[in-house]
């Protein structure tokens, strides 16, 4: 039986993660266009509130159960692009500065990492195991504003 701790612990595990991701990704607003700068950012503050979750997840709980990662993870870079997608498609829709859509948008993505780690836990020790999930979920964020950044020079006109 997870206490009531752990329940309120786990989003706020997928906070801490999904907000120090984004005083990253804030700088990515000045480089790359609004169109992919959301996807990028909902993208890496994914990955990270994932991170944050099932870390705080496993750490306090007392059943031995553990958080599937990688389900974690795929669970919320999903919400991540149906939140871009909403926002491309509502940007015209709404007063609302991309700075407000970006912090909103980023809430919806903890909250489904949250929900997820409360959802897919699992039994036994994976450390080995989460450890590699991690690594190479840290290089696909950095793959992945690698690659918007390109995609991003490429469609962007070029000035005259």
């Amino acid at each position: 039986m997870r206490s009531l701790v752990w329940y309120v612990s786990v989003p706020a595990g997928a906070l801490a993660g999904g907000l120090v991701s984004s005083l990253f990704t804030w700088a990515l607003f000045l480089l790359v266009g609004e169109t992919i700068f959301y996807f990028l950012s909902l993208g890496v503050n994914a990955i990270f509130a994932a991170f944050g979750a099932v870390m705080i997840g496993n750490v306090l709980a007392a059943d031995g159960s553990r958080g599937r990662l990688l389900q974690i993870s795929g669970v919320a870079e999903i919400a991540a692009i149906v939140v871009a997608i909403a926002n491309l498609v509502f940007v015209d829709t709404t007063s609302a500065s991309a700075v407000s859509r970006m912090n909103a948008s980023t809430v919806i993505v903890i909250l489904a990492a949250a929900m997820a780690t409360w959802i897919l836990r699992g039994s036994g020790r994976r450390e080995a195991r989460d450890a590699r999930t991690a690594a190479i979920l840290l290089v696909l964020a950095v793959l992945y504003v690698v690659g918007g950044m390109v995609l991003d020079g490429i469609l962007s006109p070029i000035p005259a």
